[in-house]
């Protein structure tokens, strides 16, 4: 069994990490998912906040996001109207999930595990408030029947149920904060979703926070330390060790000279204008 690399998101893996959305995602409308050019854009905006998992030269896994504001008075929204990566705020504070995807084959070896740690280090680094997503609810399909979507969330969290995404998010420091309703087109589970939140623990908020320009190559061997383009996202699917390094990713123990903080700025944040007044996540 070969080992698993992690690096930034790539343009060049775009058409191969399309397919893979696609194939993880197969109840999902296809237009609530990234395309080709959306991920090769996003690659091109915000490679050190993504993430892919190659078996060689094969993407198997990856995880994806933005960062916007978050409206936590007005949580109701749909996937579609996160917007795309001209919605990327550096400056905003909230690290928005996108997507979560590793091929059912590759699950159990710690790769959705992995991946939320590269995000948690993303985001300390960056000194952010936390990571904020619409996660998935696959094993709803099985209770649609008897139970609210709400219900049902309520008993993941109760640990009466376990759900195959949800629970997992619990487990990596997570908390489900309510139902989504008509999140993204999927029937198996009513267009449920629920939302998830991480907060940063080590987040020191500040008044027009600079962030760094990150100079990122993402396929270079560096080895790192371990300590979201217009229609769609889709949810944060998570399975399943603790990682020891992982190449490819830049950090500030690389070895390279560390990119240096750009001219400081009071440009306010940008806000997407189309699911409440004013904000995104």
């Amino acid at each position: 069994m070969r080992e698993l690399e992690y690096i930034n998101l790539s343009a060049k893996y775009a058409d191969a990490l399309e397919e893979l959305e696609l194939s993880v995602f197969s109840t999902i409308n296809p237009t609530d998912l990234y395309d080709a050019a959306e991920l090769t854009q996003l690659a091109m905006t915000f490679p050190e906040g993504n993430f892919v998992v190659l078996d060689g030269d094969r993407p198997i896994g990856m995880g994806l996001g933005i960062l916007m504001d978050f409206d936590f008075e007005h949580t109701q929204h749909a996937l579609s109207d996160i917007g795309g990566v001209e919605h990327h705020d550096p400056s905003a504070p909230w690290y928005y999930g996108t997507d979560i995807s590793v091929y059912p084959e590759y699950r159990g070896r710690g790769i959705g595990r992995q991946l939320y740690e590269l995000r948690k280090d993303c985001v300390r680094r960056l000194d952010k408030a936390g990571i904020v997503a619409g996660g998935v609810l696959p094993g709803y399909a099985d209770h649609i029947d008897a139970m609210s979507a709400q219900e049902y969330i309520d008993k993941v969290v109760a640990g009466e149920l376990r759900d195959p995404t949800l629970t997992f998010q619990l487990e990596n420091g997570f908390e489900a904060r309510g139902v989504i309703e008509n999140y993204l087109d999927d029937p198996s589970v009513g267009n449920n979703s629920v939302l998830i939140v991480w907060e940063n623990p080590h987040h020191n908020p500040r008044p027009n926070p600079t962030l760094p320009e990150l100079s990122l190559r993402p396929s270079t061997a560096c080895w790192a330390r371990w300590s979201p383009i217009r229609k769609n996202r889709s949810a944060s699917i998570q399975y399943g060790a603790t990682p020891r390094s992982a190449p490819g990713l830049w950090s500030p123990g690389c070895g390279r000279q560390a990119p240096q903080p750009g001219p400081k700025t009071t440009t306010p944040s940008k806000r997407c204008a189309s699911w409440w007044p004013g904000t995104s996540a």
